[in-house]
C-alpha cells in the first residue's frame, strides 16, 4: 500500500491512542492525531504522525476518505466527533472506542441528525472479534489490524 493510500485520523491521545500510534508510525500511512490537550503529545513521534491540537473545530483542516478513529477521554467529545464525521459523509472507515452500548446511546441521539443509515457504518466495539482484553497494546493490535483487514488500495 502506498504512503498517501491509507490516510488514519485519530481522536484522542490516551493510553489506548498512543499504543496506536505507535503501531501506525511503523506502517506506510499518514496520520492526523488530535487531542484537546496539546501538552499530551510526546515530543519525539514519527515522521508519518502529525500531532493536532483541537477538536472538531478542525474537521476542514482533516484529509476526505480517511480513516477515522474515535477514542477520546470524554464520551461528549466521542459524540461529538462521530456526529461531525458521519454528517461530513467522506469516512472510508469509522472506528468507536468503546461497547455495544455506548453505539446504542449515539445511535439514539444521532437517529434524527444524520443520515439515515450512516449509522451503520460505525464499528464499535472496535478491533478484531474475540480480542477481548483491556490492555492498551493488546487492544492496539486488534484496532490496527481490523484497518489492515478492511483496507484495500485505491
Amino acid at each position: 500500500m502506498a504512503p498517501s493510500t491509507m490516510q488514519v485520523v485519530l481522536c484522542g491521545a490516551g493510553p489506548v491512542g498512543r499504543a496506536v500510534i505507535r503501531l501506525l508510525g511503523e506502517l506506510p500511512c499518514t496520520v492526523y492525531w488530535l487531542d484537546h490537550r496539546p501538552s499530551i503529545f510526546p515530543e519525539e513521534l514519527a515522521c508519518n504522525i502529525h500531532p493536532v491540537a483541537g477538536g472538531v473545530e478542525q474537521m476542514c483542516n482533516l484529509p476526505a476518505n480517511a480513516c477515522w478513529l474515535v477514542m477520546t477521554d470524554d464520551d461528549l467529545l466521542d459524540f461529538d466527533w462521530v456526529e461531525q464525521i458521519l454528517l461530513r459523509g467522506d469516512a472510508r472507515f469509522i472506528g468507536l472506542l468503546g461497547c455495544r452500548g455506548k453505539l446504542a446511546s449515539f445511535n439514539l441521539r444521532l437517529i434524527n441528525r444524520v443520515p439515515l443509515g450512516c449509522i451503520a457504518s460505525v464499528h464499535c466495539p472496535l478491533g478484531i472479534e474475540g480480542i477481548n482484553s483491556q490492555q492498551p497494546a493488546i487492544m492496539a493490535i486488534s484496532i490496527v489490524a481490523q484497518l489492515m483487514q478492511r483496507l484495500k488500495p485505491d
